[in-house]
């Protein structure tokens, strides 16, 4: 990620207010080739400040590496650009530290301070490009850098559960974890942005969604912008329009949004609206929240917002329309799902494409996809089904399987216990667990399920609900 952070970004993360994050940083040394470099003007365009655009000029160049030994890493005061901070391993080191400012930052300071850094610089790249293989996979990553505010390596996430998942992959390398990390986005609150429905152009902003949708199916929601003026108007906006729809509950507490953080980019696109002209956004909610666990039938409110520019040669006249809150709801499935009858897997009897068709039909609220070739399957209320599991765990290729039940209670006539079958204590819980393996890989995906705490944690938790 070749860029430059510019005053005022991330302003709560580092230790002060630092200017720019000078990731290539000038080099002096081959040690480490640089990856994909910068090669023209053209892919340093939005790099603004001067000394950021020549520091990744001499990265394409001589690639990345400490330009003194022991650096790790500098950014410049917030209130005065001519005070340097520059980490060294060795804080003692003020000259070095001196003429490692004046290399990455060609111009003249009047103060540097050095700060004790605990990671050298090439350290933390040769560790970012390790942990960017092991963590851009992740749902839910939205950026990353190595912060030289902080002289860590930074990941920043729409939620919780996705660092998590980042932190325990990142738990398998040699990356000390105190290098690392992990922002969580802020939840967006009910009443941010505020509510803001025209802009002095005369366009503005609505929502239309319908009343109940089905619990299962996608709710298509409408950011509606509207030219109220009688003129022609024209304005910027994001590509394509980088509109946010944000769904809460109805005390408030956010559900999902289209854009976590609420961050919103109004350059980029142009549009040109005749008087009473509308334009659609439409955004399809899979009734998940941000993590992807379905939720549950009621009501709910949801919220729009876009940023313009109704200046088109300008960037002071930009404004974020919002609409107020909209109420729908999550109304119970028309009419049951047909299933078929779960049959207890064996050979001969459950093909892979048994095992799918029963997924495909399985109601949508008690199952979900851990990839491709895994799935989960709940017990469901039915008059016609005596569950033998609350839980099943299936690798379709293979047509292996994995069941979860709790341990059988006897009573006699007077309802008294008169045994109890033994379970085993597995993740906080007295389970039963029955393995069907038809394939050495069918056991290899199954045993990797059981091996995930975090991830087993979770079927219990959705088995519960």
């Amino acid at each position: 990620m070749w860029r430059a952070r510019l005053s005022g970004e991330n302003e709560t993360l580092g230790p002060s207010n630092y200017l720019p994050d000078l990731f290539g940083l000038a080099a002096c040394s081959q040690s480490i080739p640089a990856t994909a470099p910068p090669s023209n003007d053209a892919d340093l365009s939005g790099v603004v400040e001067p000394a950021a655009r020549e520091a990744l000029r001499l990265v394409s160049q001589a690639g990345p590496g400490e330009v003194v030994p022991g650096f790790a890493g500098l950014f410049l005061d917030a209130n005065d650009n001519s005070i340097v901070y520059v980490y060294m391993l060795d804080p003692s080191q003020q000259e070095a530290a001196e003429l490692a400012a004046r290399i990455i930052l060609d111009k003249s300071v009047t103060e540097v301070r050095v700060l004790q850094g605990k990671y050298s610089w090439g350290h933390l790249l040769g560790w970012y490009r390790e942990a960017q293989d092991i963590v851009w996979p992740i749902a839910g990553l939205q950026s990353s850098d190595i912060d030289e505010g902080l002289n860590r390596i930074e990941f920043n996430f729409q939620t919780s559960y996705s660092a998590q998942q980042a932190r325990e992959a990142l738990a398998t390398t040699s990356i000390p974890d105190e290098a690392v990390v992990f922002n969580v986005a802020p939840q967006q609150q009910l009443d941010d942005p505020p509510i803001q429905l025209e802009s002095p152009i005369g366009v503005s902003i609505s929502l239309e969604v319908e009343d109940a949708v089905p619990a299962g199916q996608p709710v298509s929601i409408k950011v509606v912008l509207t030219n109220d003026s009688g003129d022609v108007v024209e304005f910027d906006h994001g590509v394509p329009f980088h509109e946010n729809v944000m769904v809460f509950t109805p005390e408030g507490d956010q559900v999902w949004a289209k854009i976590r953080g609420g961050v919103l980019v109004g350059t980029g696109g142009s549009t040109q609206l005749q008087p009473g002209e509308q334009v659609r956004l439409e955004t399809l909610w899979d009734q998940r929240d941000q993590d992807g666990f379905p939720q549950p039938e009621g009501r709910y409110l949801v919220r729009g917002a876009v940023r313009i520019h109704d200046n088109p040669y300008g960037f002071y006249r930009a404004m974020d329309l919002a609409t107020g809150p909209y109420e729908f709801a999550i109304s119970p499935q028309l009419a049951p799902t047909p299933t078929p009858a779960p049959m207890p897997p064996s050979r001969g009897v459950h093909t892979p494409e048994d095992f799918q068709l029963q997924y495909e039909g399985w109601p949508e609220e008690h199952k979900f996809a851990i990839n491709d070739d895994v799935n989960v399957r709940f017990a469901y209320p039915s008059d016609f089904i005596d569950w033998a599991w609350f839980a099943l765990v299936a690798h379709v290729p293979s047509a292996s399987t994995v069941t979860f039940r709790r341990p059988w209670i006897i009573l006699n006539t007077d309802s008294d216990v008169t045994s109890k079958e033994s379970g085993e204590l597995l993740w906080g819980e007295e389970l039963i667990v029955r393995t069907h393996y038809e394939t050495g890989e069918g056991e290899a995906h199954l045993e990797a399920v059981l091996a995930d705490e975090a991830l087993m944690r979770r079927i219990l938790s959705r088995a519960k609900e």
